[in-house]
């Protein structure tokens, strides 16, 4: 397992990347507010895929049937958790739970001596991989960023973000694609208005 980016920052996965390990993989469902949300993770080497471009992994793992329901809750328990903050409401404690026990899988930083890189060695690298991603769900839901925790206001869309603007007042995800629909549509009625007013 490897890690060339900062704690918390994703290196790749899509336009729409939110930024955070966490959110990143919670991204792996999109649509999350139209009645048949888009799953990404369907097979293990989906979600294999997924932890190579975040650059978790250096390989493309095998991932076992199990592997991957697990990989499941975890990612909708960190959604719930998150949308939860985002709304300013009380945490499941089961989901609390589930993100705290995959966070406890053992995962050794190892420090490479020419490239200095850091390297992530687990006993089973998804386990590993997601024990990151937990860790960092932790880090977010627990710190002061959890107030700034945000949803699209694009309809159907319910990504996760967070917001670093200084007056809290993001209103979409990092898909461009997003803004520019609400703003094509705010623009639509604008001019239906004036022509109905002529």
């Amino acid at each position: 397992m490897v890690e060339d980016t900062p704690a918390g920052e994703a290196a790749v996965f899509g336009a729409g990347a939110p930024g955070r390990l966490c959110l990143t993989f919670t991204a792996t469902v999109s649509e999350r507010g139209e009645q048949e949300p888009v799953e990404t993770l369907l097979v293990g080497g989906e979600l294999g895929r997924f932890l190579l471009d975040i650059g978790l992994l250096e390989h493309a793992p095998a991932v076992a049937t199990h592997e991957l329901a697990g990989a499941r809750r975890l990612r909708e328990a960190i959604y719930r958790s998150a949308a939860a903050s985002a709304r300013g409401e009380p945490l499941a404690q089961a989901d609390i739970a589930q993100i705290n026990a995959a966070a406890f899988y053992p995962v050794a930083p190892r420090l490479e001596t020419a490239s200095r890189r850091i390297r992530f060695e687990a006993a089973r690298p998804v386990q590993g991989a997601l024990s990151l991603i937990a860790r960092d769900a932790v880090q977010l839901l627990g710190a002061g960023f959890a107030s700034r925790i945000g949803v699209c206001t694009r309809p159907g869309c319910g990504a996760l973000f967070v917001d670093a603007t200084r007056a809290k007042n993001r209103r979409w995800c990092s898909d461009p694609s997003c803004g520019d629909r609400v703003r094509v549509r705010a623009y639509r009625r604008r001019l239906k208005t004036r022509a109905a007013g002529e």
